[in-house]
């Protein structure tokens, strides 16, 4: 596996001289907030933010060095075209693509839809400069006009005892654990990439790509970044002008 981006490009060029498409992310407009996590893994990758203190930060450099990289890997025809996750998974379990970045369910998934994959599925640290890697954020809340708020809180307290993680993990295909430091068996019988994604896991630092001091305005951000994408993987429009224009819009939702 490709331990840096340069590997990792090469990687790419090398399966598509053999037929087989290198990579693969959501590229389908409206997959936005799956674009937002997909690109979200290059700029974190790259030590990049979307904010930082409440302040935008779509045209600072690993931000526009990071969406360059993509298009980049696009243009060279190394990944399928507007497709959206169930798609590209789907060619994935098939043999179509060589490589994801994607989250630790997704392995299961594969296997699930071809289990002949069980032992063939890799996971390996992400490759690039930073060694960080982002994770999908989910707020628990409960509603303040709830009439059973108490019980609300049983069920949110049992998710992150020690049992309702373990079977929180159970339902991921026994991965990883949601929220907490718990730890998990591996027996015999577990798959290879298990025991890989634990390393992998602690070879990187896990961040969220919610925005920093922005987290109510993300829905409105990630809109700002499929737009943006969209002109640069299908307009020709530069990384570098469709970011600027990007962050213009960012800091009118900011300011709002």
């Amino acid at each position: 596996m490709p331990s840096t981006y340069d590997e990792f490009f090469d990687a790419a060029k090398r399966l598509k001289a053999h037929g087989t498409l290198g990579y693969a992310f959501r590229s389908a407009p409206a997959e936005a907030a799956g674009m937002w996590y997909d690109a979200s893994g290059w700029v974190y990758g790259l030590g990049g933010r979307w904010a930082k203190a409440g302040k935008p930060q779509f045209d600072s450099e690993p931000v526009v060095k990071a969406m360059t990289r993509l298009a980049d890997v696009y243009k060279a025809g190394f990944v399928p075209r507007g497709v959206d996750a169930a798609t590209y998974r789907r060619m994935f379990w098939e043999g179509k693509i060589g490589m994801m970045i994607d989250n630790l369910a997704v392995p299961t998934i594969v296997i699930g839809g071809n289990p002949a994959m069980r032992d063939k599925v890799g996971v390996a640290p992400v490759p690039f400069e930073s060694h960080e890697h982002t994770a999908i954020t989910s707020f628990i809340v409960i509603n303040a006009h709830s009439k059973h708020k108490k019980e609300a809180a049983e069920l949110v307290r049992y998710l992150y005892s020690k049992e309702g993680q373990l079977a929180v993990a159970d339902m991921l295909g026994g991965a990883s654990v949601v929220g907490t430091g718990a730890t998990l068996p591996l027996d015999a019988s577990a798959p290879p990439w298990m025991a890989e994604a634990k390393k992998a896991e602690a070879a990187q630092t896990v961040v969220s790509p919610v925005p920093e001091g922005l987290a109510v305005k993300t829905t409105e951000l990630k809109t700002v970044l499929s737009d943006a994408m969209e002109q640069i993987l299908f307009g020709g429009t530069s990384p570098a002008d469709a970011m600027r224009a990007a962050q213009q819009r960012a800091e009118e939702i900011a300011a709002r």
